[in-house]
């Protein structure tokens, strides 16, 4: 408001040291003393007369110009409202730009339940190997791989995203199942929780990572190539919240079709490359 107001008032200057000026050329040519100083005065009264006629323009015009920035202020902080109202609806607490700057190590580690879906997992085990040891070497854990199921017809289409030999996929999958298993029954058989790897035949287009506190989304491109996607962290709510959807959807994604591959030391299917 105070910039609106300077700028009428240097405005309202401009148009008075102008007039005044006008009028000091007026008088100079009047030879008669006491008719120019009639004249100034004269002039002087009119003067005051438009400035103060510009002073009520002015204030009227700071009202109007005042109640339009506060009225483009309140649509904004409504809006602002509406969409944190339904940020905190969904359950959406924080987004990051690229999701290779998340370290997954903490979240591994601590969480009581953990689930993950990927597309073959390799490179993604392969990262926190050390984070999932100290995890699959853990009482009272539960942990369940959600991975493509090697024979499925999907892989082929996977290859083709990837831009890689469908067997090199598939052998990809079956070695990112090899490594949790390896390294789950290396641990102690007194002391480790529950691994579960299920197999699914539905394309993906999400990586998912699913703890009983939070769920983190990385949405897959279409295209291949080295684009890096968002992550998006999502927490429960109350009532039938995106939380508890997506947690229905992946205790669904594990019903047939999908086959269970592994649990906790079984092997309920026997498939080329897995030891």
């Amino acid at each position: 408001m105070e910039i609106v107001r300077l700028k009428y008032t240097l405005s309202w200057l401009a148009m008075v040291t102008t007039g005044m000026l006008f009028i000091w050329l007026s008088t100079v040519s009047e030879t008669n003393p006491q008719l120019r100083l009639n004249l100034f005065i004269q002039a002087i009264g009119v003067a005051f007369l438009i400035s103060g006629a510009w002073t009520a323009v002015q204030e009227y015009l700071v009202r109007k110009d005042v109640e339009k920035q506060n009225q483009t202020l309140v649509e904004r902080v409504e809006q602002l409202y509406d969409r944190g109202t339904e940020l905190e609806r969904i359950g959406l607490v924080w987004v990051l730009d690229k999701s290779t700057s998340f370290n997954y190590s903490e979240l591994i580690e601590t969480s009581e339940e953990f689930t993950f879906v990927l597309n073959d997992g390799l490179t993604w085990i392969g990262h926190y190997m050390d984070s999932i040891k100290r995890r699959l070497d853990k009482r009272h854990t539960s942990t369940r791989f959600i991975v493509v199921h090697p024979d499925s017809d999907y892989v082929a289409d996977l290859a083709n995203r990837t831009g890689i030999d469908q067997v090199y996929q598939r052998e990809k999958i079956l070695e990112a199942c090899n490594k949790l298993i390896r390294e789950y029954e290396y641990s102690s058989e007194g002391s480790r929780g529950t691994l579960e790897i299920y197999g699914h035949q539905l394309p993906n287009v999400l990586a998912t990572y699913m703890t009983n506190k939070l769920l983190l989304i990385e949405p897959y491109f279409y295209s291949v190539g080295r684009n890096t996607p968002p992550l998006f962290a999502i927490e429960p709510r109350t009532g039938d919240s995106y939380f508890a959807r997506a947690k229905r959807d992946l205790d669904s994604l594990i019903e047939p079709p999908s086959i269970l591959l592994y649990r906790s030391g079984q092997r309920f299917e026997t498939l080329s490359g897995i030891s």
